[in-house]
């Protein structure tokens, strides 16, 4: 037999085991769950007659002393009826005398010979009814007494005159004047502790009984039983007997069911007896309150009990998984409780079931033999002939391989195999020149694959290329544009009309560089390059700073817009805040523009995921013109103005899909639900994390430089730059400052000017005609002087990989054109460490000596609704509109609207931003 039949051999035989395994287990938990339920019936069944008999077996004890008492008394009561009319002073005499200390006791000879004691406490006036009852109760002592020597300790009788006669041959109790068992029987009557008389007329009690003592004259447990009696005259005595315990503590601890205990209490929660606490009840005087045990277990046994009213009952106590057995004791009505743990059922389940287990699994181990050796002859072996058959036809044999004889499955399978073999050889022909066919077929087409891949990845990077100039050939003139023109508004002597024109110019260009920036940012996204920047910020500010951005637009068209949001959403967030502002201004601006009646309302909604994260849902609606179903479809693509939307030539169609992309990148999606003429909403959600105040970095709003602070060295400034704008547009930031400057027009001049004039710092133009600024830098930086002399890149790239170019051909840092003032003097002071005098928030005019910037206590006189449009122009940095708002007010509030229009003029919209802002947070 190979390895093969021996596998399946073995394989077979190991399912068959684990499935009768897994029957056999199932089996054995069910016989378990039977036999522990049969056996928890039986044995509570035994535990109910245990209990049973035994509550009867230790009753007999008090029953019987009850029996007695009773019997005594009547005796008693009758020997009185009869001897009623006698006054046996004499008989008195002879039997009691006359102590030194007061009190009257039976003489010592009395107890010598009949083992009697008594005595009559001081100060009682003994007359005919007392000596009557004393001596009859004397007189039956004498007789009583003897006989039920053997059922209690002893018997006695008291008087409500205190007055106690005792029969206790081993005590000699009463006998000395001082003896403590005197003065604790004559106080029964007092202590209330037993109740041994009362008032005449009353219907007699039944047996009391005491509590529970340890009686140390003769070192014992001991019960008192007192039996009250009705005498004609209206007096009473009682019938009484001590008990002895000793016997049924020790049957009660000893005489148990395997693995239980038994404990006796009494009704007020007492212990009388318990396995584990009998030197506590000693130390207490058979006083011990379960209360005071704390004892958890003992308290929750107490209560189920009580809780049962205390009939002789199977109590389930589940909380301890154990049954409690209780029954009463009649006389003195004391609890008997069996303790009997489930544990018991349980471990005898268990062992019937591991004796269940252990014979199922050796019939199991015995059937899995006899099964190993059928299956092996009968299955395996001819399994491994068809085995070594089918072999034979993978090697090429096809020829009659197996013996069909057989008329079972596997002969069955056999004749399968066999017209299988011929079937085989039959398209093995076909197979092959298929095969040829195909091949000759897959060449062809992965030469076309390859052919159109070589072609994609030119026309990549023909567009990468494409737009990498685009970038350079429009930042570079728009960095002199912005440039000069940021420049120009410096002068102040310019008139109102040429600071117009100048600011026409200014937003212009920044229109021009948006457009630039939305083509190069969707390629960016288009080809994974765009990356999130995640900072902490104040949502719920970004949404009133967009609002109040838009707000001016709305109105002008006499729209409504406003901003709601839930209480779940979040005050401070953590993720790219620049593209969440720019997805919120694209759908905003769109709502605006198609929108020309009614209302814009920005919806925020958020749930809460955890303390580190949450889920943001964005709704912008808006009543406007509303979107085609066939236009939908289109909304999305770049370049594309759908529908109704072609109304207006404003924008490159790249806000959506940019906005998709953005919101994409943000871990979410956008989309929209809008018919024709009904208005539009458009929805999307991103995932945040979620931040605090502390984790906010004030901003830092740029200041600008007029000068360098005295005491610093002379800085050398080599500007490498072809552009000529762009050397004056440098020169003229830098110099009046300070700086020293000197200009090269390409690559080549520019290294000749390093090494002539060594400069701490050059400014370094990337593409130049001769030599372009990789080459430059790379020669600079070969040099012993120039590895410590500091170059910044000048680049109009936005592309991340120019960065990682400019960084490893040598360059210490790098500027984006267009150049931005602050940028500039910061990168200088960072690698030079140059140190600047910076234009003061308030300045004195030279001709009046009035300040520039108006106080908060000015603006806040002026209307609120003014204001709000104040701050939405000035966020949108729109100096027409805001000298516009100006006018309104001018006549008014003229010296605040002078005040206002010199920042405007100035284009100091980030010193009126702070002012306005200042101002609404007063108000607020």
């Amino acid at each position: 037999m190979n390895r093969n039949e021996q596998s399946l051999t073995r394989r077979t035989v190991i399912n068959v085991a684990v499935g009768i395994g897994t029957v056999l287990a199932i089996a054995t938990l069910i016989n378990y769950w039977y036999v522990a339920d049969s056996l928890r019936r039986q044995a509570l069944e035994q535990l109910q007659l245990y209990v049973n008999e035994r509550g009867v077996r230790e009753s007999n004890l008090f029953l019987l002393a009850e029996v007695d008492l009773r019997s005594f008394g009547e005796s008693y009561r009758e020997h009185l009826w009869v001897n009623d009319i006698f006054d046996p002073q004499q008989r008195f005499d002879e039997l009691f005398e006359q102590r030194e200390d007061g009190s009257t006791r039976l003489r010592q000879r009395l107890y010598d010979e009949h083992g009697i004691s008594g005595i009559i406490g001081k100060q009682v006036e003994i007359d005919a009814s007392i000596r009557r009852r004393l001596v009859a109760g004397y007189d039956l002592l004498r007789q009583y007494g003897p006989a039920w020597r053997g059922r209690n300790v002893n018997l006695y009788i008291t008087l409500p005159e205190n007055a106690v006669l005792m029969y206790w041959p081993e005590q000699p109790w009463g006998l000395e004047v001082n003896s403590w068992e005197v003065s604790a029987k004559l106080g029964l009557n007092a202590n209330g502790n037993e109740v041994l008389v009362i008032g005449a007329g009353e219907v007699e009690p039944p047996t009391l009984w005491s509590n529970l003592y340890f009686d140390y004259g003769i070192n014992d447990w001991m019960l008192s039983a007192t039996d009250p009696m009705q005498l004609k005259d209206g007096y009473r005595f009682a019938a009484n007997a001590d008990i002895l315990l000793s016997t049924l503590f020790e049957r009660t601890i000893h005489q148990r069911l395997e693995g239980t205990y038994n404990i006796i209490f009494r009704h007020d929660g007492h212990l009388v007896t318990h396995p584990h606490f009998m030197e506590a009840i000693q130390a207490q005087s058979g006083n011990l309150s379960i209360q005071e045990t704390d004892n958890f277990h003992l308290k929750r046994v107490y209560n189920l009990v009580k809780a049962n009213n205390g009939e002789s009952t199977i109590i389930n106590n589940a909380e301890d998984e154990e049954y409690l057995a209780v029954t009463r004791l009649q006389g003195p009505n004391w609890y008997f409780v069996t303790i009997f743990p489930k544990a018991i059922i349980s471990k005898e389940a268990a062992m019937v079931a591991r004796m269940s287990l252990l014979l199922g699994a050796c019939a199991l181990l015995l059937g899995l033999g006899i099964l190993y050796l059928i299956f092996r002859r009968k299955v395996a072996k001819p399994l491994g002939d068809l085995v070594a058959a089918t072999d034979r036809i993978a090697a090429g044999d096809f020829s009659q391989l197996v013996d069909e004889q057989r008329s079972d499955e596997i002969g069955h399978l056999t004749r399968s195999i066999n017209v299988m073999a011929g079937e085989i050889k039959s398209r093995e022909t076909s197979l092959i020149e298929a095969q040829r066919d195909l091949e000759q077929h897959v060449a062809e087409r992965t030469l076309q694959l390859r052919e159109a891949k070589d072609q994609a990845e030119a026309a990549n990077r023909a567009k990468s290329a494409f737009l990498a100039n685009m970038s350079h050939e429009l930042r570079t003139p728009l960095n002199a544009i912005l440039g000069f023109s940021q420049l120009s508004a410096r002068d102040p002597n310019m008139s109102a009309a040429q600071r117009e024109n100048l600011d026409f110019i200014q937003r212009s260009g920044e229109h021009l560089l948006e457009l630039i920036n939305d083509v190069l940012e969707l390629s960016k996204v288009e080809s994974g390059r765009s990356e999130l920047i995640k900072t902490p910020f104040n949502l719920h500010e970004l949404l009133r700073t967009i609002v109040h951005m838009i707000r001016l637009r709305a109105e002008e068209k006499g729209l409504q817009l406003s901003c709601e949001h839930g209480e779940g959403v979040p005050i401070y967030i953590k993720t790219d805040e620049r593209k969440l502002r720019q997805v919120l201004i694209n759908l905003l601006s769109n709502a605006v523009k198609f929108t020309d009646t009614g209302h814009i309302i920005v919806h925020v909604s958020g749930i809460v995921l955890n303390d580190e994260r949450c889920r943001l849902c964005f709704e912008v609606e808006d009543t406007g013109s509303g979107i085609a179903e066939v236009d939908r479809e289109k909304l999305f693509e770049a370049f594309v103005q759908t529908g109704c939307r072609r109304h207006t030539q404003e924008g490159t169609g790249l806000g959506l899909p940019i906005s998709r992309q953005f919101v994409r990148l943000l871990g979410g999606d956008i989309e929209v639900t809008s018919e024709s003429g009904m208005g539009s909403i458009f929805r999307f959600t991103i995932s945040a994390g979620r931040a605090t105040a502390v984790d906010i970095q004030p901003e830092q709003r740029p200041r600008r430089v007029i000068g360098l602070q005295p005491g610093q060295p002379e800085y050398r400034i080599l500007i490498i730059e072809d552009k000529f704008e762009n050397r004056i547009l440098l020169r003229k930031m830098l110099e009046p400052v300070g700086f020293a400057i000197r200009e090269a027009e390409h690559g080549q001049q520019g290294v000749e000017l390093f090494e002539s004039w060594a400069p701490q710092l050059i400014w370094m133009d990337i593409r130049m005609p001769m030599m372009n600024g990789y080459e430059a830098t790379r020669r600079i930086k070969a040099s012993v002087k120039g590895r410590s002399t500091v170059i910044i890149a000048l680049t109009a790239s936005a592309f991340e990989e120019q960065r990682l170019n400019i960084l490893s051909a040598g360059c210490d840092d790098f500027v984006r054109k267009p150049l931005c003032e602050h940028d500039i003097f910061d990168k200088m002071a960072q690698h030079l460490g140059a140190r600047y005098i910076y234009e003061k928030p308030e300045q004195i005019t030279e001709e009046s000596g009035e300040r520039t910037t108006p106080a908060i206590a000015d603006l806040s006189t002026l209307p609120r609704v003014w204001i709000d449009k104040l701050h939405g122009a000035a966020i949108a940095a729109d100096s027409e509109n805001c000298l516009y708002l100006l006018q309104e007010i001018g006549r008014e509030y003229a010296t605040v609207a002078a005040g206002i229009k010199k920042m405007v003029d100035k284009f100091e919209f980030d010193r009126l931003l702070r002012l306005l802002e200042k101002t609404i947070r007063l108000r607020h």
